[in-house]
């Protein structure tokens, strides 16, 4: 009797013990059930063709779902964690390669892709694709585009017949991530203040790259030195305080944190058993205002990190006052009209740029960085702020080509129309534009 009542109290004991986490690794938590909903067909009914692709090279054909509210915008896909998940199956290709490969995809409303891992299709197979929409990449915050791509790098003109098993996309509001770290007081992003991930897991590396003893630009990179791939990953590299001169290019999500002590950059991508990725884009500071630490991943499969400057809160501000009414006449094309070049008297032999009198004209200009990368800036009114506020006679509209999402790969209806946009606002307002076709090699 007393071994039989021992025997109980111990699966007692070892019940509670998985009921309150004690068996559970550091940094890992009980995940929820997540709520699934049924996804819809909105365009691309079977059987579909491949056409040439207007933005690229290839050769595709798509299945648009109608997307549901509950991941209807940023917010709510931050909030839900969702995964998409569809099941087909390929009941005839016309013309099979054996080159065609499917993806998910997902836009926001400008048209900024991200893709699942694409998967080969070929006839009479059934595939699997899915994607986490927590790893987007968002240039605007509403959910416009959800659905399957079918492409072929060579000239297909197939035509594909497919039966779609099931179609969800599963929602789990409940799922943190990885604290990897310590105990103690947490950041706005939901991790341990002071969260640090095993080196023999997870390592960082920075390159400095100087320019002068004012001014150095900072690239990332993480190794993952498991077995199992992640996504979702904050690297941290110390600072001894608030960096000089701050600045982030190329899209990188970098932020200052005072309770972390240091930048915080964000990877959201997949980065595969034993593989290094170099994030893309770099920071830039001047060096000898800080004293640097010995960068480190501090959690992966989380959120995005928050910024804490070092006044210990966000900023609170009310803008006051408003744009003049300036007469066109008084305006940079008002006064100086068409510009030219010619020769003048005390400038040398090479030509300059003179205005309608034939005076020598200063451009003073503002670029817009990628066009596509930051479309809610060009306006009207923040070109007359530019103008009235700071001086600005010119705006230069850099236009990407072939590179993150430009004109001949995705971006070309929204640039397209920010190009008309900001034409036409500095034709009223009197300044001078310069479209400038982008091209990095």
């Amino acid at each position: 009797m007393k071994k039989m009542k021992r025997t109980v109290l111990s699966w007692i004991l070892v019940l509670a013990m998985v009921l309150s986490g004690v068996a559970l690794p550091q940094g890992q938590q009980v995940k929820a059930a997540g709520t699934s909903y049924n996804l819809s067909v909105s365009e691309g009914a079977s059987p579909l063709t491949l056409a040439k692709n207007q933005w690229g090279d290839d050769y595709i054909a798509d299945i648009l779902f109608q997307v549901p509210d509950v991941i209807a915008d940023k917010s709510k896909v931050q909030a839900a964690k969702p995964v998409v998940q569809v099941t087909m199956k390929i009941n005839s290709i016309s013309s099979d390669t054996g080159s065609i490969h499917a993806m998910l995809y997902a836009q926001d409303s400008s048209y900024n892709w991200n893709n699942s891992k694409a998967v080969d299709v070929s006839a009479g197979k059934e595939i699997t694709v899915s994607y986490d929409l927590s790893s987007m990449s968002w240039k605007e915050t509403t959910l416009a585009k959800l659905g399957i791509r079918f492409a072929d790098d060579a000239v297909n003109t197939s035509s594909i017949s497919y039966t779609i098993t099931s179609a969800t996309v599963t929602v789990n509001s409940s799922d943190s991530g990885s604290a990897g770290g310590s105990e103690g007081g947490t950041t706005a992003d939901g991790l341990d203040a002071g969260a640090r991930e095993d080196a023999s897991r997870y390592s960082a590396e920075v390159t400095q790259h100087p320019h002068d003893q004012w001014y150095s630009e900072y690239t990332f990179s993480i190794t993952n030195h498991t077995s199992s791939a992640v996504s979702k990953v904050q690297m941290v590299l110390p600072t001894s305080a608030e960096p000089e001169n701050f600045q982030s290019f190329e899209s990188i999500n970098v932020v200052y944190n005072k309770t972390v002590g240091g930048l915080i950059v964000y990877y959201a991508g997949e980065i595969g058993a034993g593989a290094t990725v170099t994030i893309g884009g770099k920071v830039g500071f001047k060096p000898s205002s800080v004293t640097l630490g010995t960068p480190y991943v501090r959690a992966v499969n989380c959120n995005p990190p928050k910024g804490e400057g070092t006044s210990g809160g966000e900023l609170k501000y009310t803008l006051t006052g408003q744009l003049k009414d300036t007469p066109y006449a008084e305006t940079p094309v008002g006064k100086h009209g068409r510009l030219h070049l010619a020769k003048v008297d005390g400038y040398g032999n090479a030509p300059v740029i003179v205005d309608q009198h034939g005076k020598p004209f200063q451009m003073r200009g503002a670029s817009t960085h990628g066009v596509q990368w930051f479309p809610e800036y060009i306006n009207k009114g923040a070109m007359q702020t530019l103008r009235d506020e700071w001086g600005v006679n010119l705006l230069r509209m850099a236009c990407y080509v072939t590179q993150y999402n430009g004109y001949t790969n995705g971006g070309q209806s929204l640039i397209d129309s920010k190009i008309v946009e900001g034409v036409q606002a500095a034709k009223e307002l009197g300044m001078y534009v310069i479209v400038d076709w982008h091209i990095h090699e």
